[in-house]
């Protein structure tokens, strides 16, 4: 097979440039007995024209032990910080603002020795760093790419293929980035490699938490991620790392009648996904800050988007402890305080950050106060005002938690549940309407204690909260407003 293929890709030509790297360019391996090669995924996104947010370059270095030197010579070069991945395999993480670089030192004697064992046949294309340097000064967008076992091909008809029988023996974690791979090349998993997957899935259990937890991440990342967790799920491999929709089976199968609780928090994910899409194409009130909430990262490609998804997973899981009769109606008292103890210790597990955590525990936590307010008989600027200040940031993602609860449940088409949507427009209106009110209470603390001869208690914290709320109410407008709510409320002749 011939290794050598002259292809144009511009993209990468471009994001060197937008990222400032160019520099790199300065290094002379040569003068180190060096060689260098520019290797999987950033060929295979160059190829497909996949403009990612973050710019991963990687790098093999021959030989392996220069290659924390050959590290050191870049990071300086690009003025970036860099930190070990895996030190006994020799693999380095530089930093730089925009992109991330991975240097690792070649597996093997030779280049095809390292290609072999690369994931996919997609990822095991490589390109020499004198050529890419060449063609950058010279101004041509095309390439000679090594690509001993089909890679190009296979990326044409947009196929997942491991060339190497032992693939998922050498690193099982490759079984979810096959997965993440066809969600993001919009492609398929070939049926050797689907045999291999589900023959090595067992193997997830012996992956480290944190590389679950990027590869299952990258796939929540995916706009349609729900169909790859469904399609996880049908294989018996979800439940290899993400236990939780098992746990319905046993309700599920004895009360068929009244739950279908695995298939409604799938759905959950799928609704979630449905309506995300709505929110993107403006068919929700504030559309444009809807989506700068959902976008926010709470740490890098771990957004509040992903988050909100992982909770759409969870957020039924303490019903199966908690279930009761009254009569003939079932009901999950506090099944979201369980299910919330459930989620925070998987999700510590998987070595997320204590603030991403709290935000899936809160999600949880709160997600029925969304349904339980949209049933009352008037939706009051009061109730409307009390929730967001319970739910903080949170508010606007647990709006759309409880609509795609609602939709799951009742299983209906996009869109035909119209009074809850109409609810939560109203709440989203209510939260991003500018409001004239002062973000601070008109008189402090102090005042309060002075003003009903009270001493330092937590009765003056719930003074200050309920004056912060007569004021967002409009209630009270003035400091002399102020002092004489407080004194007409709680002054006790």
């Amino acid at each position: 097979m011939s290794s050598n293929k002259l292809v144009k890709i511009p993209l990468i030509f471009k994001k060197i440039e937008e990222c400032n790297l160019s520099i790199i360019f300065e290094l002379q391996p040569d003068n180190y007995e060096v060689e260098l090669f520019i290797v999987g995924g950033t060929v295979r996104d160059a190829l497909l024209n996949l403009s990612k947010n973050l710019f991963d370059l990687d790098i093999v270095v021959k030989p392996t032990e220069a290659t924390l030197m050959i590290t050191n010579k870049i990071s300086d070069l690009i003025n970036g910080s860099f930190f070990p991945l895996d030190e006994e395999r020799q693999i380095y993480r530089i930093i730089k603002k925009g992109c991330q670089l991975d240097i690792t030192g070649i597996r093997g004697e030779t280049l095809i020795d390292d290609m072999f064992h690369r994931d996919f046949s997609i990822d095991a294309l490589s390109i020499a760093f004198d050529v890419l340097k060449d063609s950058f000064n010279s101004g041509r967008d095309e390439v000679y790419i090594s690509d001993f076992f089909g890679g190009i091909e296979d990326l044409q008809k947009r196929l997942i293929r491991a060339h190497n029988p032992e693939s998922f023996r050498e690193d099982p974690s490759r079984i979810l980035r096959a997965f993440r791979l066809m969600s993001e090349i919009d492609g398929k998993i070939d049926e050797y490699t689907l045999s291999e997957i589900v023959e090595s899935k067992t193997l997830l259990k012996t992956v480290a938490k944190e590389r679950i937890r990027d590869e299952f991440f990258k796939i929540l990342n995916n706009s349609n991620s729900s169909k790859i967790v469904n399609k996880l799920h049908a294989m018996g491999i979800l439940s290899e790392f993400f236990p939780f929709i098992e746990w319905f089976n046993e309700i599920d199968k004895e009360y068929p009648e009244y739950v279908d609780l695995k298939n409604h928090s799938l759905d959950t994910l799928m609704y979630l996904e449905k309506l995300i899409k709505r929110i993107e194409k403006g068919e929700f009130a504030h559309s444009e800050k809807i989506k700068y909430v959902l976008e926010k990262e709470i740490v890098p490609e771990h957004s509040i988007k992903s988050l909100l998804k992982i909770a759409s997973l969870l957020h039924d899981i303490g019903k199966p402890e908690t279930l009761s009769f009254e009569g003939k109606r079932m009901r999950f008292f506090n099944h979201e305080l369980e299910g919330s103890k459930h989620a925070s210790n998987y999700l510590k597990e998987l070595k997320l950050s204590g603030k991403e955590v709290e935000i899936v525990e809160n999600l949880i936590v709160q997600h029925m106060r969304p349904h339980n307010l949209s049933s009352v008989p008037e939706l009051t600027p009061r109730s409307m005002y009390r929730f967001f200040r319970d739910t903080g940031d949170l508010g606007i993602p647990l709006l759309f938690l409880a609509l795609a609860d609602a939709y799951a449940t009742r299983k209906c088409k996009m869109g035909e549940l119209k009074e809850y949507e109409q609810f939560v427009n109203t709440m989203i209106d209510y939260f991003f309407k500018p409001k004239e009110v002062q973000s601070k209470p008109l008189i402090d603390g102090c005042e309060i204690m002075e003003l009903l001869a009270l001493k330092p208690s937590p009765k003056v914290g719930e003074i200050l909260e309920d004056l912060k709320e007569a004021q967002a109410l409009n209630v009270v407008k003035t400091k002399e407003e102020a002092v004489n709510y407080i004194i007409s409320k709680y002054k006790v002749e």
